[in-house]
């Protein structure tokens, strides 16, 4: 039987394979960002983190979804989180796409979730095993605060005084209120039981997940304080991307 191809709608909202979206998008609007209508079954689920929102912390979950054709990651934020589970099929309706590198979706507040008949036919479905995790102590750090434009996320380079900025990347003025802190810290991290020393980067969400954790949120008016209290902490467990030395998991050793 020939596959169903992906349909364009009249208010151009995209449904069809996770594998076509790409095409779609590229070919039609020329555009990062659109909505599109998917069935496919939660492969896989990773550890909540918290990313800093215009301010606020929000609660967001990285799944893995697949449908015949391929898997693809999915970001669900806040109350979506605890509407999905591993293994079973769903309807995600008004689900955005994002871009970098490659594709992935995302929920919004426009989202909606509904459960589905299972899938017969699932794309063969491989985690990646490009993690290492290891125990070890921070030997040098330096942490890096920046802010990011509401709109576009990319770093505001100079911020002037008063309430009001223009990002230097989209051009779109916005009160300060409406801007994201960003965090990036640099690390040695010595393996304890090799006694290697690994240079590693972490950014906003694990970190904040960290203090969150920890009650150690407050530190964050000041970056050396943060420093400080994570030179502090003999025994870490830190799960890192072996490739491009990204932390991605990062506690105290229980």
């Amino acid at each position: 039987m020939a596959k169903r191809k992906a349909e364009t709608l009249n208010d151009d909202e995209i449904s069809g394979y996770l594998v076509e979206i790409s095409p779609i998008k590229t070919s039609q609007q020329n555009n990062k960002y659109f909505d599109v209508n998917v069935v496919a079954a939660v492969m896989n689920k990773s550890n909540s983190e918290i990313a800093d929102v215009r301010g606020t912390l929000i609660n967001k979950c990285t799944f893995i979804v697949a449908d015949n054709t391929q898997q693809m990651e999915l970001t669900l934020w806040k109350h979506h989180i605890d509407k999905v589970v591993v293994g079973k099929t769903y309807h995600f309706t008004n689900v955005s796409t994002r871009f970098f590198h490659t594709y992935t979706l995302t929920t919004t507040s426009s989202t909606e979730i509904n459960d589905h008949e299972d899938l017969l036919d699932i794309a063969d479905y491989q985690e990646e095993s490009t993690s290492t995790t290891i125990t070890g102590a921070i030997t040098q750090i330096i942490l890096h605060k920046s802010a990011q434009c509401g709109n576009c996320h990319k770093s505001i380079k100079d911020i002037p005084t008063g309430n009001l900025v223009r990002c230097n990347s989209c051009n779109m003025k916005q009160l300060k209120s409406n801007l994201n802190n960003a965090y990036s810290c640099t690390m040695n991290v010595k393996d304890l039981s090799t006694s290697k020393v690994i240079k590693l980067n972490m950014f906003s969400s694990v970190l904040l997940t960290f203090l969150t954790e920890n009650l150690k949120l407050n530190l964050l008016s000041e970056m050396e304080d943060v420093e400080d209290y994570l030179l502090e902490q003999q025994y870490l467990t830190i799960t890192y991307n072996s490739n491009n030395k990204v932390v991605l998991k990062f506690q105290k050793t229980k």
